[in-house]
């Protein structure tokens, strides 16, 4: 699993280094509400492969402070393995205007 973070230096090899950032990051937030729309869901005929994308618009408390980040673009390809759907690729972008 490789991540790659919105600063420059956030760049994540392997669940380990992304779930101790995560840890580090996560208790600064004091609530989070994420607004789905634009949300498109394909299956594969054989049922075992499946993808989407969908605009997430996140508002949050981060140190007291309001947060809000509209438009975060979301694309992700799932597999159904065993039973379960894990995920095989997954983007999230924050786009900038100019």
């Amino acid at each position: 699993m490789v991540n790659y973070g919105t600063d420059v230096a956030e760049y994540f090899v392997g669940w380990k280094a992304l779930k101790e950032t995560l840890e580090k990051m996560l208790p600064s937030i004091e609530s989070i509400n994420i607004s789905v729309k634009d949300q498109v869901i394909k299956v594969h005929p054989s049922g075992n492969m499946a993808w989407f994308s969908q605009v997430w618009d996140w508002d949050m408390v981060v140190g007291g402070q309001p947060v809000h980040s509209e438009g975060q673009r979301l694309t992700g390809v799932l597999e159904k393995r065993n039973g379960n759907w894990v995920f095989v690729q997954f983007h999230n972008s924050v786009p900038v205007s100019g």
